[in-house]
């Protein structure tokens, strides 16, 4: 308390003559780790809402939150922008491709989520696994300079 008070979290005010502050009670609870030991120790100050009267108390206080519709909405937006189109695998897939390209890196024949790259005794393996990229090589120079040129984004 004497903490937010040097950091002056809030501002005392009296109330107005007549109205009574809605009170507030101190919640505890322990944090355990997964061997049941205690890792820590909660505090909250919670407001007895309970004892707010509509039309008297509701008023002066605002919480912004959205509708759970809203949220939805612009949640279905967003996954179709980004998995919209049955081919979005292969359009990063291709975009991908052309920029690994773009750095003489040569497309294994047999598999086609392996790329090459090599640079006089140094070479360099990507291979592309769903969402990841595995980078191998043999100096890390030329892997960094991969790592460093090719900062993709999904198209």
């Amino acid at each position: 308390m004497d903490s937010m008070d040097s950091n002056q979290v809030w501002t005392l005010a009296d109330p107005p003559k007549g109205v009574k502050p809605v009170g507030c009670k101190w919640v505890y609870k322990c944090k355990l780790g997964a061997d049941g030991e205690v890792t820590a120790f909660k505090a909250r100050l919670v407001a007895k809402g309970y004892t707010q009267r509509p039309g008297v108390d509701f008023e002066e206080t605002y919480s912004p939150v959205a509708m759970a519709k809203s949220i939805r909405i612009l949640l279905a937006i967003a996954v179709w922008s980004i998995y919209g189109l049955k081919q979005a695998s292969r359009s990063w897939n291709t975009h991908f491709d052309e920029v690994i390209r773009g750095y003489d890196s040569i497309k294994n024949d047999y598999d086609p989520c392996i790329y090459k790259k090599i640079s006089g005794s140094s070479i360099a393996y990507l291979v592309i696994y769903v969402d990841d990229i595995l980078l191998i090589g043999n100096d890390a120079k030329i892997l960094g300079d991969i790592k460093a040129c090719c900062p993709l984004s999904s198209p």
